[in-house]
């Protein structure tokens, strides 16, 4: 979804550059406050020095975070710069507006290149202090059969779930933007996976009208296009998967990658869910 809307002419997309990446690390780690206050001693020597050196060889958020700022073309020095502009303006990264700001301003760099209207990024879910932040914000949902979520995290990724887990993380989560939704005067939308991904155009068509934007045909040619993120994919999970047109390959893989005892143990934890929303 991101890279669809990445490909929208009026919209700039960045990856997984979620805000809590940049909480300054705890005693186990380098410690980011001791980073940034050298940083604003000399920026550019620095962050060079620290992240692409000694604190890259640490297993960081941090570091993660730069990866993630790749795939939306933004590249060390350009980060440097973007920390300095942020610092000068008095703006920290220990607060969540403050660090959510750098998010918007790494995107914004992106949009402003790229010639965009509207920057948007994949975020996780405090829906409230988001609003707060950001009151005439768009909010897009991806609901998925959660037997099929729990199937992908058993063979992509190192997400270590019991499916216990992933079930009933699945219905929190739905039952979360639900009651967010409710009050969001149609800001917030459901996108209905299988619904996309058997009838892409329509069902793309039909979402741009709730956004606001105007139809264009690189929504369904992403694939083709030269976005950030097929030049710079930084250990994206699905990397490959989005060089290839929306497919419906994957609805209902959880009757092929889930074992019996799987399925019952996930239906038995989200069974109600998966009836209220039509799953069989």
């Amino acid at each position: 979804m991101a890279t669809v809307l990445d490909a929208h002419p009026d919209v700039a997309m960045s990856y997984e550059t979620y805000e809590h990446l940049l909480t300054p690390a705890d005693n186990r780690d380098y410690q980011l406050s001791d980073i940034l206050e050298k940083m604003r001693k000399d920026p550019l020597r620095s962050l060079k020095n620290f992240l692409f050196s000694d604190f890259k060889k640490k297993n960081s958020n941090f570091v993660k975070f730069v990866g993630r700022a790749e795939r939306a073309d933004i590249g060390s020095e350009t980060l440097v710069k973007l920390f300095k502009e942020h610092f000068e303006e008095g703006l920290r990264l220990e607060s969540f507006r403050e660090r959510m700001l750098f998010v918007e301003r790494l995107t914004r760099e992106k949009m402003q290149r790229e010639g965009k209207k509207y920057w948007g990024a994949k975020i996780v879910s405090i829906y409230d202090q988001l609003d707060e932040l950001y009151p005439e914000a768009r909010y897009l949902f991806m609901l998925r059969d959660g037997r099929d979520i729990a199937a992908s995290r058993k063979k992509v990724g190192d997400f270590n779930q019991t499916i216990e887990h992933i079930a009933d993380g699945w219905c929190r989560q739905i039952k979360k933007f639900e009651k967010f939704a409710s009050g969001s005067n149609g800001r917030a939308v459901f996108v209905p996976y299988e619904n996309l991904a058997q009838n892409p155009e329509p069902e793309l068509q039909k979402l741009m009208e709730k956004l606001g934007l105007p139809w264009s045909d690189r929504l369904l040619s992403f694939h083709r296009l030269n976005l950030s993120i097929h030049r710079n994919p930084t250990g994206h999970l699905s990397g490959k998967q989005v060089k290839n047109p929306i497919n419906a390959s994957s609805i209902g893989r959880w009757k092929r990658d889930l074992t019996w005892g799987e399925i019952a143990r996930f239906e038995e934890r989200a069974g109600k869910m998966l009836e209220k929303l039509g799953y069989s």
